[in-house]
């Protein structure tokens, strides 16, 4: 039995799991460089190999089906291809896109396929079941390769090491210094889709102003809204706490006509006259009728 398990690859999987989500956990109150470095590592092979990897294995119980080097490839493919659609899933959801929502639907998906997989894998006699590490031999496999299977594994390996490295330089390059304000805009219910972008002189128009305060320190901003006469709405202001992020509902409406009047958002931080931020809307405005 313990045999059986040290030669499961789902063991290991497991286990480096429960490791990046205790690392990712524990990033929020900030790790040593080479915990970084750890997490950047097992996310990457997270995010470029590993739901494939369990994806093919469900697909492929049997060890007469696929060789290895077509499960790896069918790995990195499955994967690659995994990840921008569980995005677009997420932005559909209440959780959109954030670090522990993709996290979450990785592991989910690893996690429903590991179960399948072994199940599939378990109907089978034990001499067809695919067991990639019992009797595990790296050299001979790499012996009996042919050479273009070799250049081809060659080339991933220096595209995950670029990777890698990008990815370390990048962790270990970051100040937390680094300070700034979001200003985003959302329609009046929210999303970050579907603005309005046809309204009529006098007609209002209700949206919503997003700032997230990420200055290390308290700020107070408000907003004034801008066509090409003059102010045409205000928000704020609104003091913010660091890491506190609000919503503000804004209310306006139009004087001028045109197919292509800009509206204008300027955030104004603190006591300061010149703006912080600014966003635009392009509205088709008609004549009062």
């Amino acid at each position: 039995m313990a045999k059986r398990i040290l030669t499961n690859e789902y063991t290991y999987i497991l286990i480096s799991g429960l490791v990046l989500l205790l690392l990712i956990q524990a990033s929020e109150g900030g790790l040593p460089v080479w915990l970084q470095i750890i997490r950047a590592i097992l996310g990457l092979g997270f995010v470029l190999f590993i739901p494939g990897y369990c994806l093919q294995a469900f697909a492929f119980p049997s060890r007469s089906e696929v060789d290895g080097k077509e499960r790896l490839a069918i790995s990195f493919g499955l994967s690659l291809a995994g990840i921008p659609a569980l995005a677009m899933v997420l932005d559909y959801l209440p959780w959109r896109i954030t670090l522990w929502s993709v996290s979450f639907g990785i592991f989910c998906i690893i996690f429903l396929f590991s179960i399948l997989g072994l199940i599939r894998r378990s109907r089978l006699p034990e001499a067809e079941r695919y067991l990639p590490l019992e009797g595990l031999q790296p050299a001979d496999g790499w012996r009996s390769l042919q050479p273009g299977y070799r250049i081809v594994y060659i080339l991933i390996a220096v595209v995950l090491v670029i990777v890698s490295s990008t990815a370390i330089s990048i962790i270990t390059s970051i100040k937390p210094a680094q300070r700034m304000t979001e200003f985003y805009l959302l329609t009046s219910e929210g999303q970050a889709e579907n603005y309005p972008r046809e309204t009529q002189i006098g007609q209002a128009i209700n949206v919503k102003v997003g700032i997230s305060n990420l200055e290390g320190e308290p700020a107070r901003y408000r907003v004034e809204i801008l066509d090409g006469l003059g102010l045409v709405g205000q928000a704020g202001p609104v003091s913010l706490e660091d890491g506190a992020t609000r919503e503000l509902p804004v209310s306006f409406s139009l004087v001028q006509s045109g197919d292509y009047v800009e509206v204008t958002f300027l955030l104004f931080r603190d006591q300061h006259s010149e703006p912080y931020r600014t966003l635009h809307l392009i509205l088709s405005v008609k004549p009062k009728s």
